[in-house]
């Protein structure tokens, strides 16, 4: 009796100790796909979550990490919003706004990708871009 009493003792201050230092410890902060998702409600999780992928990899391999991050969803249609510009140091939306794909991708929607030049399709991947370019169509 006296064994069990003790135990049923040790497993109450055990949970005591757990559950304190969980509430110590305090919320889980948000990743920053969390934190980018909220900004961008409507746009694709499983795109934000390549696109921080793509960056990641890059500067894991010795890119510079910069600040701002561009997203274009390319399976809605160009008529849509579907380009997403994060500041990733303070994880918000800059904006979200139309972008053009390569005349050769497709009419409305892109649907094919090269990095052939002289194909005039989109490509596909992580790029570093410098200034902002505004084309005939967008």
């Amino acid at each position: 009796m006296r064994f069990e009493h003790t135990l049923s003792l040790i497993s109450s201050i055990a949970i005591l100790l757990v559950s304190g230092f969980a509430i110590a410890a305090g919320p889980l902060m948000p990743t920053p796909l969390q934190q980018l998702k909220a900004q961008a409600p409507d746009l694709n999780p499983v795109v934000l979550e390549l696109a921080l992928e793509a960056a990641e990899c890059a500067w894991k391999g010795g890119e510079r990490r910069h600040d701002i991050l561009s997203v274009i969803d390319y399976s809605l249609p160009s008529v849509a919003p579907r380009l997403w510009v994060f500041n990733m140091d303070s994880k918000t939306l800059i904006y979200k706004e139309l972008v053009a794909h390569g005349v050769g991708s497709g009419e409305f929607t892109a649907t094919q990708f090269s990095n052939k030049s002289g194909t005039k399709q989109s490509s596909l991947g992580l790029f570093r871009t410098g200034t902002t370019y505004f084309g005939q169509n967008g």
